[in-house]
């Protein structure tokens, strides 16, 4: 009998070997490749389905690396720890370029930091004689930064664990670095072990969303909040024995501060929703923070972090040491390059003395840029050598020759300036940094791939010039910070605010597996329209509403790749959902996938959001075009005060502007606007539909529809209130239900004004009718008799209620388990009811209001029964 178990087993253990075999041959990181899912399932005889599957899994069980292309390859973790002799600080990399860089960065790292470390114990204390320390490598570390070493280093050594340190500092002053050359130092002295863990949190990355900032940093249990599918370790559990280095740790919100002190005083923590269960690590704790030191916010932290560590800025640092920084980041760039780089003297200068408001991470990034544009002139014009000058500053430097005019005197009488000559860089020059930068793609190798296809091509050199200097702006911008890549987390955190973070989560993870078989990239915007689809399909699964087929869904090719993707997805939501669903559906989400993919020349239905106020016709078309990556949704306002001659002549001219020929859908909010389209057909001719009751999701469903090149009008509009559960009510059809108020006799206009005196954001007259359809359901399958007590009770709390929710202030609730035994069918009915209001609203309602709910019914309803 086979020794592997399992197929799994058998695909880590060659691949293990193959990696190992590899990287003894290769000696050089430059020559390391991977093997990808074809070739094993080649070689071991396995369908390559099974192997993709089983590849995937291992990485996320992390013993393989993975790296993103075409194909998709992999290497054994264990493999690449043994040859550069420590563990890789992730295990996925955007391409193969990414992963022989940092290799090639650890390997050269391992070789130069090879030394004898003299470790005396005396007593308690560690005497450590090393003279070829990590911090020495820090420019001006026995200068500026002389005192922010000693305080570093005591750190470390600090009995019996280190001691908790606060760097202060700057934006680009080198907190980062100081904190992993702490780590390095550590490591050195022996306080850590060598495969101690480095854990990196920056605290302002979800400062908008403090559960998800506590979830990643002390995790959390499953259920502890909407979305929490799974149990989640979090990173305080990882940095056990080791450093957690917490940047712009002031941006922790309150709850999450106590949560740090407790692991500062006494090593303890508890995952969100384990409160019960109290955790131990060991974990030196480097934080870092842009504030200064007086201000209130670092108050508690000053008191529990002692070990203050100030960094200076650029502009209090002498120019020698500016100097170091200047030929550092141009060695750099020659050797990030692989060509020599000379570099002019009047360039020297400037960066010695002009402004630099970001300190050293802006001094780098303005010298690659400057970099990048004279590798521009390298390859258009195929130099024998590249040369930085004055001419390749970018525009907005320009200023600074009048500063270099300025300076030169003061320059003359604190500077050595015999030093500033022309200096050339050689890509062999060895560059030794005690941290490793984050991966980035060769922007250099890319051009000069770019550069072939141009001249290929037989583009002009100023066709060039211009298509590289728009790459390079776009690349700085979001290297600098300037602007963030499409794929940002508030994306995604936006995007989970409107649909279930489950179906959410499960379709991300079946997308990414899809990516790795079929080797396809699905832009994010595709991936929305996906989500928002089976959300609605889901919905009408639920209710069972009947399904219409496309007439030409007879042309549909069960052997492309839309089928198979969409096999797979209606296979993954059976399974992970437990539920059937009908295989019409295939075919629908594989007209979805087919159509999502954009294209300019197909005209499309326009969609026009109309709305009285100021912001909220255009803020519904924002959300819409954000979320699906287009420029297809108008919103037009009507302030109160604007007469409504002056509102349809603005419509009717926004109109004629996005009318592409196949009309306009219109979703209006109330009022004189649910009038317009019919004016505007009549006089433009151009066909409208208009929509009432509009809400967020329903303008993403609209605005990802109309994009569908074969839809109609008329089809647009029945299947955003048919098929979608967005519902919208034709404006043609008046609302012909007897309000409640009514009923009892009530003054519904003073309901209605004194609901608005207690909200801030909400429209009463939109969500009172809203409510009562709820109210009317909920009694009505509680079988309760609508008493006017009730009714206002439950229209005056769940308004206050819905204001919260949007607020994102909503109430817990104290007694659940009892609440849920005595009352479980009655919250399930309340909650079902409340649906439609999440879905018009965009909101999630918290568990512990809908328990409030429910107490007012369950006492209503013990109060029917003692009356009888």
């Amino acid at each position: 009998m086979s020794r592997y178990t399992t197929r799994k087993e058998r695909i880590m253990s060659f691949i293990t070997e193959q990696s190992r075999l590899m990287l003894q041959k290769n000696e050089t990181p430059e020559n390391v490749a991977g093997f990808n899912a074809s070739w094993i399932s080649l070689q071991l005889g396995f369908s390559r389905d099974n192997v993709s599957r089983d590849l995937n899994q291992l990485h996320r069980d992390k013993q393989l690396i993975k790296v993103h292309g075409k194909p998709v390859l992999f290497l054994a973790e264990q493999s690449v720890e043994d040859f550069i002799g420590k563990s890789l600080p992730k295990l996925s990399f955007n391409c193969l370029n990414e992963l022989q860089s940092i290799l090639n960065f650890n390997k050269s790292l391992q070789s130069t930091t090879t030394m004898k470390i003299d470790v005396l114990p005396v007593k308690s204390k560690i005497i450590v004689k090393n003279n070829d320390s990590p911090f020495i490598h820090l420019i001006g570390y026995d200068r500026s930064l002389k005192t922010a070493v000693k305080q570093a280093k005591a750190a470390i050594l600090y009995p019996p664990n280190g001691l908790h340190s606060l760097i202060i500092g700057p934006t680009g002053g080198g907190k980062t670095t100081l904190a992993k050359v702490m780590y390095i130092y550590a490591k050195q002295t022996q306080r850590l072990k060598e495969n101690a863990p480095y854990i990196i949190f920056n605290c302002a990355d979800y400062a908008g969303n403090p559960q998800l900032l506590l979830s990643h940093l002390f995790g959390h249990k499953k259920g502890a909040f909407t979305g929490a599918t799974d149990n989640h370790t979090g990173l305080v559990e990882k940095a056990n024995h080791g450093i957690l280095f917490l940047d712009e740790v002031h941006r922790l919100p309150p709850e999450g501060q106590e949560m740090l002190f407790s692991l500062i005083d006494r090593g303890e923590y508890y995952q969100l929703g384990d409160a019960d269960n109290i955790r131990k690590a060991e974990v030196l704790i480097i934080a870092a923070t842009t504030e200064k030191p007086g201000t209130a916010v670092l108050q508690t932290f000053l008191r529990r972090i002692p070990n203050l560590i100030e960094l200076p800025d650029l502009e209090n640092r002498s120019l020698d040491e500016r100097y170091s920084l200047i030929k550092l980041f141009f060695q750099k760039e020659a050797k990030n390059m692989d060509i020599e780089i000379h570099v002019s003297a009047e360039i020297i200068k400037l960066f010695l003395i002009y402004d630099c408001p970001g300190n050293v991470g802006q001094l780098e990034n303005d010298i690659k840029l400057i970099c990048a544009n004279a590798f521009v002139n390298f390859i258009t014009e195929k130099h024998a050598q590249l040369h930085v000058k004055l001419s390749h500053l970018p525009a907005q430097y320009l200023k600074s020759f009048d500063i270099l005019a300025r300076k030169r005197s003061n320059l003359n009488t604190s500077f050595d300036t015999t030093q500033l000559k022309d200096i050339s860089f050689s890509p062999e020059q060895p560059v030794y940094t005690p941290t490793e930068d984050p991966p980035q793609m060769n922007f250099y190798q890319l051009m000069i791939n770019n550069s072939r296809k141009y001249f290929a091509d037989n583009l002009s050199l100023n066709t060039i010039k211009e298509i590289f200097n728009n790459q390079i702006t776009e690349y700085f911008d979001v290297y600098s910070g300037k602007k963030q890549p499409a794929s940002h987390v508030s994306d995604e955190m936006a995007f989970l605010k409107i649909i279930s973070p489950q179906i959410y989560q499960i379709l991300k993870d079946d997308i990414a597996l899809i990516e790795q078989e079929y080797d396809l990239q699905i832009p994010v915007q595709v991936f929305h329209g996906l989500v928002l689809h089976v959300e609605t399909m889901l919905e009408r699964i639920r209710q069972n509403k009947p399904l219409t087929l496309p007439e030409n869904n007879s042309v549909i090719n069960k052997n492309d790749i839309y089928y198979q993707i969409s096999k797979h997805i209606i296979t993954s939501l059976e399974q992970k959902l437990q539920i059937t669903i009908p295989k019409q559906e295939i075919i629908l989400i594989s007209l979805c996938l087919q159509t999502l993919n954009i294209s300019n020349k197909i005209s499309h239905i326009g969609v026009l959001v109309l709305t009285h106020g100021y912001h909220a016709a255009t803020d519904f078309a924002n959300v819409a075009n954000r979320l699906l990556d287009v420029k297809h949704a108008h919103g037009l306002c009507m302030p109160l005060e604007e007469k409504v001659s002056l509102a349809l002549e603005r419509a009717t001219k926004l109109v004629k502007k996005i009318d592409e020929g196949k009309g306009v859908l219109i979703l209006s909010d109330m009022g004189s606007l649910t009038t317009f389209g019919e004016l505007i057909t009549k006089s433009t001719g151009i066909k409208t539909c208009t929509l009432r009751m509009v809400s967020t999701p329903m303008v993403i469903e609209a605005t990802r529809k109309a994009l569908l090149p074969t839809i109609s009008l008329e089809q647009l509009a029945n299947e955003v209130v048919t098929q979608s559960y967005y519902v919208g009510i034709n404006a043609s059809i008046p609302n012909q239900t007897p309000l409640i108020a009514e009923k009892f006799n009530f003054d519904f206009n003073k309901i209605i004004n004194l609901i608005e005196n207690t909200l801030v954001f909400i429209d009463a007259r939109k969500a009172v009718p809203l409510l009562e359809g709820i109210f009317a359901d909920i009694t009505s399958r509680l079988n309760l008799r609508q008493d006017p007590s009730l009714y206002i009770k439950f229209m005056f709390h769940t308004s206050c209620m819905l204001e919260r929710a949007i607020r994102n202030d909503q109430m817990e609730y104290g007694s659940l388990s009892t609440l849920l035994i005595r009352h479980n069918n009655m919250y399930n009915i309340i909650k079902d009811s409340f649906t439609i209001l999440e879905r018009t609203y965009g909101i999630n309602i918290y568990s512990g209001e809908l328990y409030y709910i429910t107490e007012i019914f369950a006492i209503a309803e013990q109060n029917s029964n003692t009356a009888l």
